[in-house]
């Protein structure tokens, strides 16, 4: 209500919250920032100072160690049960104090998360995520070791059940070499299945030890110092943004919706072309508009005072941090290394620099830049230091090698870089580039300290493309052109002459083993072939003498027929002597002798 908001106004102005707009000199001119965007300030540094103590809090209740995700999400949940709940009680007084009775502190989270990605809750998705992938490398290599086990045994069976099966028909007499086979495939599954136990232990044995290395990273992962901070971080971060909906919800709720100034997405939008205008210097020296750079910049910084790329734009057009320039960023609470980075990065390329002295010549500079800002580090200084740092690397090439002159070290650099002006990595070269490249180290005008460093990069590049070399004969031209080089520029020994050798040994044995295992594969088959040939000739022996046996058996009235006509002078002599009655079998009908004790058709006794 009207009276409602008087009140509430009244009640700001007691408490110096209704204060005038501020103004401030700039540029050889005044900047004023109106009432609004003064309580907006205003509301933006409370929260501020109070994200900072939010962070120490954080770290304080993250002093336990963290040794498994459960524990890391128990805290986490436990820093915003306990802590975050805080600040939102200090933002739900607030709203109180501007007559907002009607939300809590349940009814604010709600709010704040429709508004936000709590920053905390990223954190900790990215770093369970880590822990999931962790866990699911282990599951891979366990499920990959458990297939190739059953493929394995699925084989190994199939040979030793197949075997069996030959071996049971080569025990009949129908057989013609089945049982030696079916011996050979039975020897054969049980070896397999022999493997295949073998595979299991060693398969269960990498398991164990995949999931120790496991444990060792999840372990890393949890004491990792920057995870730990980058959570805390994010809590003081999700505390920060509170100003943002206390602020909303304010401006929603009063009369006076311009309470605290917000720019819209529009006008922040429109705002980027005018940036990139006025860093590219369009706005410089316009004739009929002389104050325009000026004016341009003056409306970024009402639009967006916390634009901090325009801060960065005025201090390289002062080149310092005036008094005036200092004034404003205190007011406006604009967090000074964020600052740094970005006049930093602006006004200066690290990649430019490519010496160790250069860098060297460049460290005072960096320094005073850091002392204008007050502070001692930051992403440009400790990127600066890292390159300074490689740099010095790359130095110590030439000056731990004794040279007599300055000139001398010189032209040792010139001459290590050039090894490398083809523009392609040493990562790149194929086996023979890099072969080429060591022996351009061998002639004596080549620097000692160069020869040494260069020649173990090129020899690591030279065994990293070994695996190009499948075969010993392949190595032996290489040693060969080796030997020559080493002749030629007098050498005692040559570390490519070493290596390759060792190369060519490994192959060689292995050679050796796959010509043993041929050997033993076709002698294991000559013996099958000879063990299965004189098997079916048993087996055809058996088969005849089965066959005569048979044919004497009374009731083989068929191949006793055959015997009889192959001898028919017996016949004769049988059939004039013998006259019988005959008799017929109660259970076929067959026709027999009247003396036939059973039927030789179908073996009926009487």
């Amino acid at each position: 209500s009207k009276k409602n908001y008087n009140y509430i106004k009244d009640f700001c102005a007691e408490k110096e919250l209704f204060m005038g707009g501020k103004k401030f000199k700039l540029l050889s001119d005044h900047i004023t920032w109106d009432v609004a965007t003064d309580r907006y300030n205003a509301l933006r540094t409370e929260y501020y100072e109070m994200s900072k103590v939010a962070i120490a809090e954080a770290k304080i209740a993250f002093d336990e160690k963290i040794t498994s995700l459960d524990l890391l999400c128990s805290l986490t949940s436990s820093l915003y049960e306990d802590l975050f709940k805080k600040y939102l009680k200090t933002s739900v007084r607030k709203l109180v104090e501007f007559g907002i009775y009607n939300i809590d502190e349940v009814v604010l989270l709600e709010i704040v998360e429709s508004r936000y990605d709590l920053r905390y809750k990223c954190v900790l998705a990215n770093i369970k995520n880590q822990v999931y992938g962790i866990d699911a490398e282990v599951r891979e290599k366990e499920a990959a070791g458990k297939e190739t086990v059953n493929s394995l045994l699925k084989t190994s069976g199939e040979l030793a059940g197949s075997g069996a099966s030959d071996m049971a028909i080569g025990a009949t007499y129908e057989s013609s070499g089945d049982f030696a086979s079916g011996m050979l495939g039975a020897a054969a599954g049980a070896a397999g299945l022999l493997v295949a136990g073998g595979a299991a232990l060693y398969n269960n044995h990498q398991n164990k030890i995949a999931q120790e290395e496991a444990e060792k990273k999840k372990a890393s992962l949890f004491e990792d110092e920057s995870n730990r901070n980058e959570l805390c971080e994010a809590f003081a971060y999700d505390v920060f943004v509170l100003y943002e909906t206390v602020g909303a919800i304010v401006n929603e709720r009063l009369e006076d919706s311009g309470y605290y100034y917000y720019p819209t997405e529009e006008q922040l939008c429109a705002l980027e072309p005018i940036c990139r205008n006025l860093f590219e210097g369009n706005f410089n020296n316009v004739s009929d508009k002389p104050n325009l750079e000026r004016d341009m910049i003056y409306h970024i910084m009402q639009v967006n005072p916390y634009d901090d790329r325009v801060y960065s734009y005025i201090l390289m057009k002062e080149d310092t941090l005036t008094d005036e320039l200092k004034e404003i960023i205190n007011y406006l609470n604009i967090d000074m290394p964020k600052l740094a980075d970005a006049y930093l990065y602006l006004r200066y390329r690290l990649d430019e620099f490519d010496t160790y002295e250069a860098i060297c010549d460049f460290e005072p500079v960096v320094e005073k830049e850091m002392n204008m800002f007050g502070i001692n580090e930051g992403a440009f200084y400790n990127e600066f230091i890292d390159i300074k740092q490689q740099l010095f690397e790359k130095r110590r090439t030439f000056n731990g090698f004794v040279y007599e002159t300055i000139e001398d070290r010189d032209n040792a650099e010139v001459q290590y870089n050039k090894f490398f002006e083809d523009g392609k990595e040493i990562e790149e070269l194929s086996l023979d580039e890099a072969i080429q490249k060591y022996y351009a180290t061998l002639p004596d005008n080549i620097y000692p300290k160069n020869r040494e460093d260069l020649q173990a990069i090129f020899m690591h590049q030279i065994t990293n493309s070994f695996d190009t070399l499948t075969t010993s004969v392949m190595v032996e031209p290489y040693i060969v052109d080796a030997e020559q080089k080493r002749i030629v520029f007098q050498y005692a020994e040559l570390a490519l002459i070493t290596e390759l050798s060792k190369y060519k040994k490994k192959l060689e044995t292995k050679e050796k083993m796959e010509e043993t295992v041929a050997a033993a594969k076709e002698k294991a088959a000559e013996v099958a072939g000879a063990a299965k040939e004189k098997a079916g000739a048993m087996a055809g022996l058996a088969k005849n003498k089965s066959k005569e046996f048979m044919s004497k058996l009374p009731f083989d009235k068929k191949k006793k027929a055959e015997a009889e006509a192959s001898q028919p002078q017996i016949e004769a002599a049988v059939t004039q002597e013998t006259v019988v009655d005959t008799k017929f079998c109660p259970q076929c009908g067959n026709s027999l002798k009247a003396t036939a004790k059973f039927c030789g058709k179908c073996g009926n006794r009487f």
